[in-house]
Order: structure tokens, then C-alpha cells, then sequence
């Protein structure tokens, strides 16, 4: 079976470089750099090579009047992740209003079904100022207006990459504000609570790399890429699994996103080694009429 195409784990295209994505699909190809060399990949673009597409992004509004043209493309093989957390602005710098992703997922939720729509709630962060019982709370909120508008919500706790320990370091600097770590026994009780309320919003809630939290009857082991999700299916079996880190169950896919390009300015990201930087990067491709450094690049490159 073919790849699942992944737009993108590494940086929201949907919200920052539709634009590029639009071009990309037209042209039939783009060409990224390889995120541990740098050196150029070409990835082509003409619908017969994957199985689908999963978009991830907090923020589908400049994709929204591009989904017919997408649709056609590439046969309605197609899924969205959308990440919303309502956290404090300290926390997410740069995401849209929370009621704004609310009205966004309500129209993809329209137009694709539920089943085709995951709500990331993803990662939980625990702070000296917002603890389980704010997180617990604004989960109730979200969950009961998605209520009907999507199939699962996928979750995790968020992992202490070293880029991630400097951001919320530089956070106690600046505000006071002291990320907490949680027990292994806090971690569970707050997810034996999140699922109590996803029960009740008839929402499955499946756990993301944290297979610990399987502990707690009722929750699920998440693929996020998975072919199973897309609106329409393709034939055949799935691609096999092809995990991205340990305890991941996705589906084999490509991803065509850039490591350093996320402006959304979020202190938890993974993919960011400093927001100051990514938001430079989204700057020069501004700067450049929204074009990329490699869009010149052809095939033989």
C-alpha cells in the first residue's frame, strides 16, 4: 500500500504557507530539505503516489476556500488533525482565538464527517498557575462544543525534549511561572478524568506515544496518520506501520514540512528549537513573495 502524505508534523502548513502548499500541488512537486542533512528532497505530488493526506494545524482557515481544488486533486483521500488547547497566552503565543478553531472544525466537520476529524489536545502542560483542575476544565469546554463535530481526541503528556526544558526555563525567568512534572499516579488520574468527560461528549480519547496511559480502561492507542481516517479509503490493505518515535503506531508515510518554520510560537513545541527563530523563517518567506528557499529546485535537482 502506499504512503500516507503528512502536511505537516513538522510546521503548520495549512495556517502559515498555504499559499506554497497550493503552488506545490499545481507544479506537482516540491522539494524540502532533508531534516538531518539539509540537503534537498524532491517529493512528488500527483495523487497515484499516496494513499491519502492528513493535514495537521491549529489553524485550516487559509486552507478552507482551497478544498475543492485540494479535493479534486487528490480524490477527497483525506483527513485533518487540528490541535486545540485554549491554553494561556504564555503557553501558545500566536494561536488563533479559541472560538475562531471552533467555528473552523465545525465547517471541516461539515464537509468531511466526524470520523475524518481528530481534536489534538495535545501535549498537556501542567504549571504552578494553571494545574489538572484548569486543564480538566477547559477540556470540559472544548469537548462539549465538538461534541458531534468529531470521531476521537488524541492526547499526551508533553515530553521533556531538551529544546522544550530551555523554553519553559526561560518562562520561569521571565513571569515566575514553574512547569510542573507529574507523577506517573497524577498522570493517570488526570486521564481516568478526561475520560469521563469524553464519554460523555461521545468522543473516543486515545492516548498518542504514551502507552502508560493504556493503563486506564477506555482509552485508546492513537494513529494519528492512519489511513482509516481519510473520507474516502483507499483499496487494498494499509501501508504497514511506520513508527516516527517510540510507541508510535502511524501508518507509513512522508511528511513535506520544514523543522524551524512554526510561528505559532507555542514554548511546548518539538519541532521548533526557539520560537524567535521559526518566526524569522516565516518572516524571509514572506519577505519572498511566500515562496520557499528550495521552490526552484526541479526534480533532478
Amino acid at each position: 500500500m502506499k504512503p500516507i502524505l503528512s502536511v505537516s508534523r513538522r510546521t503548520d502548513i495549512p495556517a502559515y504557507y498555504a499559499q506554497w502548499w497550493l503552488r506545490a500541488v499545481r507544479r506537482g512537486h516540491c522539494t524540502i530539505p532533508n531534516p538531518v542533512s539539509g540537503k534537498p528532497v524532491h517529493v512528488p505530488l500527483a495523487a497515484e503516489h499516496w494513499a491519502g493526506v492528513v493535514y495537521w494545524t491549529r489553524n485550516p482557515g487559509p486552507l478552507l476556500p482551497h478544498l475543492d481544488e485540494l479535493d479534486r486533486h487528490f480524490g477527497q483521500r483525506v483527513a485533518f488533525q487540528v490541535t486545540l488547547n485554549g491554553m494561556p497566552r504564555e503557553l501558545e503565543r500566536r494561536n488563533p482565538p479559541v472560538e475562531l478553531a471552533l467555528k473552523q472544525m465545525a465547517r471541516l466537520s461539515e464537509r468531511y464527517g466526524p470520523r475524518s476529524l481528530s481534536w489534538r489536545f495535545d501535549p498537556i502542560v501542567l504549571t504552578d498557575t494553571h494545574g489538572p483542575d484548569q486543564v480538566l476544565e477547559r477540556f470540559r469546554r472544548l469537548a462539549g462544543a465538538l461534541s458531534g463535530k468529531v470521531g476521537r481526541c488524541i492526547f499526551s503528556f508533553v515530553d521533556d525534549y531538551r529544546k522544550v526544558l530551555d523554553n519553559f526555563a526561560s518562562l520561569e525567568r521571565d513571569t515566575g511561572i514553574r512547569r510542573l512534572s507529574p507523577t506517573r499516579d497524577q498522570r493517570l488520574e488526570l486521564t481516568h478524568q478526561l475520560l469521563q468527560v469524553a464519554r460523555e461528549a461521545g468522543i473516543a480519547l486515545q492516548a498518542c506515544c504514551e502507552d502508560e496511559l493504556l493503563a486506564v480502561p477506555g482509552i485508546e492507542k492513537a494513529r494519528c496518520l492512519d489511513c482509516e481516517q481519510l473520507v474516502v479509503r483507499p483499496h487494498g490493505r494499509s501501508p504497514r506501520s511506520q513508527p516516527t518515535r517510540e510507541q508510535c503506531a502511524c501508518h507509513a508515510s512522508r511528511d513535506v514540512g520544514t523543522y524551524d518554520s512554526c510561528p505559532h510560537g507555542c514554548l511546548y513545541c518539538y519541532a521548533n528549537r526557539n520560537p524567535e527563530r521559526a518566526l524569522a523563517f516565516h518572516q524571509g518567506y514572506l519577505d519572498a513573495g511566500r515562496r520557499l528557499p528550495l521552490d526552484d529546485r526541479g526534480p533532478t535537482a
